[in-house]
């Protein structure tokens, strides 16, 4: 052993590169004060100039007085967090208290011990600096070759004169050399707030010296462009005596175009994802995730904390079914055969309800095609599709209303359509023999002839039966529902199990019954939805059944039209997520006008259903569109000015109050002529739809949309007052004005 370490000991002694063990110094508190010098080779002595007696037993502050101070480099922070961790480091190192440049090693042997290994790379050092300076002449060299060079002598009265110019001078300024010329200066052309930078950095030059800034200047068109400027002050070869300015210009106006772009577009990011309703979540190329928003947590129920750095193969939120899908288009855009999609997928919650999902992903791309991240825009849209569903199960029932000799086709359908919207597997229809009490199934889905046999019929003294006339919805599993069941039954392997009485006027008149073989358990979300679907049903079937139901007063007429128009009005927000409510405020303010200059109740009635969908035309643009969170194209654009004249045609056919559909089809006319769609003017527009008009531009404004952040009410206000007789019936504007200011009208 004795051996080994004596030759360890010549092997070190004999090392070409210096080498020093040390020890910590420690206070009381454990933090490193200072390090010993137990031992050193001779190298060492050689490239520092210290021998070995004077160093051994030696603190590090005693040798080099000063080295604790703050000189630049914490020697003794970094050496303690080797001997404290016992990872070893490499570093380059200017030491200047000898004024040289060290290759260095450091590693750790037992804690709060370390040992060093250096070299000395000044001459290299100093090399690699000469070639830095060589390359910054040889680039200042460069630069002067500009767009536009030239030399100016220092006159007898102090200022500088164009002596000699060349390049794209008329293209970059608009002047000819000569004018330039016969004006001895560019300064003129400079603009007045960048003058102090041509001071300092052009004309103001000390002999010898040489600077470059970017200024702007003016064109002879008036136009702005940016320019660098190089400029040298130097004596002529041939007469030291004289100062000559040499430059050189450069016109940067579209790097300074893409720059303020770019700012802009960081900006708008920026403010994107603070405030977009979105979740917004970002994947890199091996699709681990790397930004999870709030709104994301919102949605999804995890926070960042959880989901950070996990790959798609491991998210828990995926629906088990779609994962396949995902990881396709994911590995579609790591292959770079795609930039973008749009898919809807079903997700799991933290909780482990199952939500339906748009995703608006993008690939982000390097200049070589690589891929950097994909950027995913999530909108949970279950809410939305349960309502668009609920709107489909009032179409199926106002089918079966209107032709009545297709109640059962009518009703299978809203069977289907309720299915889909609850992710039931299966189930039936039963009407009540409003005699004997029996219940009988009218339609079936996806069961069994032997099952739909022993289903098919129960007297008014089952069990079931006196369970469906107990008015209450039942949510439960199939073989706990307390029913006698067959060998049929048992067959049918149902689980998840719903009983929804299907009630008119607190009258029983059937039931819903649906089932699942894959579901434990119906979610509550999918409750609310199916009980609201057993009430439409209830008040459907009823209507077709009894024909002097059909004879409903007045009062339950406009009830049921308001109903329909406010459902309406849902699907249409749901569209649309970032115009949630405005179609009620802006309604709300329409009417409070209406009622400011004395409209009669009926013309405020028929104004206040067209407000409440005045934007139905847009069922006809894409969602990706209405959502879109940027400036819209010229094609888009027209796309959405055909919403007034889609939304009027769609209203004709109803049997609405007062002009709706003629007042949704002239709001974005305007008093000018400017509007759309016809270009009315004056009073060629309806008094109702000069009032919506005001109306939907003050919410606008006042709210958030795709494209922008909230302006807020005092734009909204601006913008009426200024164009008050142009664009807006004064009249109109100024009861505005009046309800905002005077009777503190504010939205909801």
């Amino acid at each position: 052993m004795y051996q080994e370490k004596d030759k360890y000991r010549l092997l070190i002694k004999n090392l070409p590169d210096g080498f020093a063990y040390h020890k910590i110094v420690l206070d009381s508190s454990g933090k490193p004060l200072d390090y010993i010098f137990l031992e050193v080779n001779s190298a060492f002595e050689v490239l520092t100039g210290l021998p070995r007696d004077h160093i051994i037993g030696k603190k590090v502050t005693e040798l080099y007085p000063g080295i604790d101070e703050g000189l630049g480099f914490d020697w003794i922070g970094i050496y303690d967090k080797v001997a404290t961790t016992g990872q070893s480091i490499h570093f380059q190192q200017y030491f200047d208290q000898q004024e040289r440049w060290y290759d260095i090693t450091a590693y750790s042997d037992q804690p709060g011990y370390f040992a060093v290994v250096f070299h000395d790379i000044t001459d290299r050092k100093q090399a690699e600096e000469a070639l830095k300076e060589s390359k910054e002449r040889y680039s200042h060299i460069s630069e002067i070759l500009s767009d536009i060079a030239y030399s100016c002598i220092l006159k007898e009265d102090g200022n500088y004169a164009i002596d000699w110019m060349t390049g794209a001078v008329e293209l970059i300024t608009g002047y000819t050399i000569d004018e330039l010329k016969a004006l001895r200066c560019w300064r003129f052309i400079v603009l007045k707030e960048d003058l102090f930078l041509f001071e300092q950095h052009v004309v103001g030059l000390a002999q010898g010296a040489s600077r470059q800034c970017e200024l702007r200047v003016r064109h002879k068109n008036g136009d702005i462009h940016w320019l660098r400027s190089f400029a040298q002050c130097s004596p002529q070869p041939d007469d030291t005596s004289s100062q000559h300015l040499y430059g050189g210009l450069i016109d940067i106006t579209e790097r300074k175009q893409a720059e303020e772009d770019l700012a802009k577009a960081e900006q708008r990011l920026s403010a994107h994802i603070d405030n977009s309703p979105l979740a917004i979540i970002e994947f890199d190329p091996q699709f681990r995730v790397i930004r999870w928003s709030k709104v994301a947590e919102r949605i999804f129920g995890w926070t960042s904390e959880e989901i950070i750095g996990k790959s798609i193969s491991e998210m828990r939120w995926v629906y088990d079914d779609d994962k396949e899908l995902v990881l396709q288009e994911s590995a579609g855009f790591l292959k770079g055969e795609r930039s973008r999609s749009l898919n809807v997928n079903r997700n799991y919650r933290k909780d482990g309800s199952i939500i339906l999902c748009e995703w608006y992903d993008s690939g982000i791309y390097d200049e070589t095609g690589h891929l950097i991240s994909i950027f995913s825009q999530v909108l949970d849209i279950t809410e939305r599709k349960q309502a668009e569903l609920l709107i489909l199960i009032q179409r199926d029932l106002a089918m079966a209303i209107s032709f009545s000799h297709e109640l059962d086709k009518a009703l299978l359908q809203c069977l289907d359509t309720i299915a889909q919207l609850s992710e039931m597997d299966c189930g039936g229809i039963y009407l009540m023999d409003q005699d004997s009490g029996d219940l009988n199934l009218i339609c079936n889905r996806n069961l069994s002839p032997a099952f739909i046999k022993s289903v098919s019929h129960y007297k008014a003294d089952s069990t079931h039966a006196r369970m469906v006339l107990q008015g209450k919805p039942i949510f439960t599993r199939y073989p706990e529902l307390g029913l006698p069941l067959s060998q049929d039954d048992f067959a049918e392997k149902l689980r998840a199990f719903a009983v929804l009485p299907l009630i008119f006027e607190n009258r029983v008149i059937g039931c819903l019954n649906l089932a699942s073989k894959k579901l434990e358990d119906v979610s509550e979300i999918n409750r609310e939805v199916l009980k609201t679907a057993a009430t439409l049903m209830g008040e459907g079937i009823t209507r077709l059944q009894t024909e002097e139901k059909l004879k409903l007063t007045n009062q339950k007429l406009q009830k049921a039209i308001k109903s329909t128009i406010q459902a309406i009005a849902l699907i249409l927000e749901k569209r649309d997520p970032y115009t949630a409510g405005h179609q009620k405020r802006m309604t709300k303010l329409a009417c409070a006008i209406a009622e400011e200059i004395s409209l009669s109740p009926d013309k405020i009635e028929g104004l206040y259903i067209a407000g409440i969908i005045h934007d139905i035309g847009k069922v006809n643009v894409p969602t990706e569109i209405l959502s879109k969170p940027g400036r819209l194209s010229e094609i888009e654009l027209s796309l959405i000015k055909t919403h007034p004249q889609v939304g009027s045609d769609i209203l004709k056919e109803m049997e609405l109050p007062g002009e709706v559909s003629s007042i949704v089809l002239q709001h974005h006319e305007r008093i000018d002529g400017s509007g759309y769609p016809s270009g009315l003017s004056g009073e060629a527009i309806l008094l109702e739809a000069r009032i919506l008009a005001v109306a939907d531009v003050v919410e606008a404004m006042a709210s958030h949309r795709p494209y922008r952040p909230a302006l807020g009410l005092d734009k909204a206000l601006e913008e009426i007052t200024k164009n008050k007789g142009k664009l807006y019936d004064p009249e109109v504007v100024d009861a505005c004005l009046k309800l905002f200011k005077e009777k503190g009208f504010k939205f909801e």
